[in-house]
């Protein structure tokens, strides 16, 4: 627990603030979203990475899958009743 709390406080020392810390790591998962949707199965398979590198991509690039799935069936179920679901997502 004392060497998580340490890497933490590092981890604030180093952006600044716990705003900017947030604001960095949401930009770091936003990027890594962006890049899985540009990813396609058969580039990864065709890859020269590691099997376990590619598998662990492979899971990643699944879950992004469905995730994206997932949040454009709610797009439009919303917009069936008329509503924009957007307008309550803060990201």
């Amino acid at each position: 627990m004392k060497l998580a709390v340490r890497e933490y406080e590092l981890l604030q020392h180093v952006a600044g603030s716990p705003q900017m810390l947030r604001e960095t790591m949401l930009e770091k998962i936003r990027a890594r979203a962006r890049a899985l949707s540009r990813v396609t199965e058969r580039a990864i398979e065709r890859s020269r990475l590691a099997d376990e590198r590619r598998e662990q991509l492979h899971r990643a690039w699944r879950v992004a899958k469905e995730k994206r799935l997932e949040r454009e069936r709610k797009r439009e179920r919303g917009r069936a009743f008329g509503l924009d679901l957007d307008l309550f997502d803060k990201y």
